[in-house]
């Protein structure tokens, strides 16, 4: 337990800037792929890259923590693996329920002025139970395998080829089975039985696909860290300029291949593609990091960044960003000239200026919901 705590202070002394800029960005970019009327190349662009983006990052974290040391130099006990696991919980999962929970009134609601039928109710609540999760919640439980699912591969391939190979390799298998199980998922979705099992099938083979984001991520922390240590002495401002230039060249190229594989779907294990997939999903998230790393701060979108659990569960089930269309919706009938991109720009704008009160109230009052403190700890307060 010292040594899990002394890691973690280790870990908040030296956070890096331009992951919380990376993950600012990226959750941005969930809520304008959300919004129903943009356009499909724009939509394409995004869903190539903006949800591995998330595991790639969680993987630069695993390697910033040093988590995959005690593991590797101590396999035999288990100790080390079970506080990742405890502490990983804590932190997912314990989001995903409360946040299951927030869902179920605000289904009821729907379900009483007939936004969704009885049995669209019925299989959200099984899908919550189960772990599939209701609309963006799929996201937690798979991020929380994936995690589990890539720091096994760590710890027992210990060399980067072998950890390449491995996470690859069942990537695919994973996907391949999916994609057999799937013709039966579609057959029978509208029995509950199928749907619910088949789904929870879905969230295990999800989470062992998009692993191998995860061992990339860290794999290429390690490579960053090392290339700074070798060869990156002095001119820091050079080194920005060129992490800048790198990642606009990398965004180029993503633009041009997504076209080819079209709209892929995690949630749903719709990849096209899987070349193309693995490819526009490395070169996209790469160019946000590279990017961010040249820029390093832009302190409003860092909070977003380090809010982006709260903004992930609330801008979309919570009606969020809804809300925000209504407002940029009110200023179009006024702002007659407007473009079609700036009512996009002021949907994200003034939703993220609401979930700002949203995350404000929930760390200041309720932080248990995103894993941190207890219950208890409010009825003392």
């Amino acid at each position: 337990m010292m040594k899990e705590k002394l890691r973690i202070e280790t870990y908040m002394k030296n956070r890096v800037t331009y992951l919380d800029l990376a993950k600012g960005i990226g959750i941005i970019l969930v809520v304008l792929g959300h919004m129903e009327n943009i356009s499909s190349e724009l939509r394409i662009w995004i869903s190539s890259f903006h949800m591995p983006l998330f595991f790639v990052i969680s993987g630069m974290l695993l390697a910033l923590k040093g988590a995959d040391k005690p593991i590797i130099n101590d396999v035999k006990s288990g100790d080390e693996m079970k506080i990742f696991v405890v502490k990983t919980a804590k932190g997912l999962l314990v989001p995903y329920l409360w946040f299951s929970l927030i869902y179920i009134p605000i289904d009821i609601m729907n379900l009483f002025i007939h936004n969704v039928d009885t049995h669209t109710f019925i299989q959200n609540i099984l899908d919550s139970l189960t772990f599939s999760g209701v609309s963006v919640m799929w996201f937690l439980p798979a991020l929380f395998l994936a995690e589990i699912v890539a720091m096994f591969i760590i710890s027992r391939a210990r060399k980067y080829p072998l950890m390449i190979v491995f996470s690859l390799s069942l990537s695919v298998i994973s996907y391949v089975i999916w994609t057999n199980i799937k013709l039966l998922y579609d057959a029978y979705s509208s029995i509950y039985f199928f749907a619910t099992t088949l789904g929870f099938v879905r969230v295990f083979l999800r989470a062992i696909t998009l692993n191998f984001h995860v061992v990339i991520g860290f794999l290429m922390y390690k490579l960053i860290e090392y290339a700074k240590d070798k060869w990156i002495k002095d001119n820091d401002n050079r080194v920005r300029g060129f992490d800048i230039a790198a990642g606009v060249i990398l965004f180029a190229v993503n633009m041009g291949l997504c076209l080819k594989n079209g709209a892929v779907d995690n949630h749903f294990l719709t990849l096209n593609n899987l070349f193309l997939y693995y490819l526009c999903a490395f070169i996209g998230s790469m160019a946000i990091i590279l990017i961010c790393k040249g820029i390093n701060s832009i302190p409003f979108i860092e909070y977003f960044g380090k809010n982006s659990l709260i903004i992930m569960a609330t801008h979309l089930q919570c009606y969020i960003l809804y809300a925000g269309i209504l407002i940029a919706i009110a200023i179009d009938a006024y702002v007659t000239r407007a473009k079609s991109y700036v009512y996009m720009f002021n949907s994200v704008v003034f939703t993220m200026l609401i979930e700002v009160a949203i995350i404000t109230v929930i760390n200041r009052f309720f932080p248990f919901i995103i894993g941190k403190g207890s219950i208890k700890e409010l009825f003392k307060k």
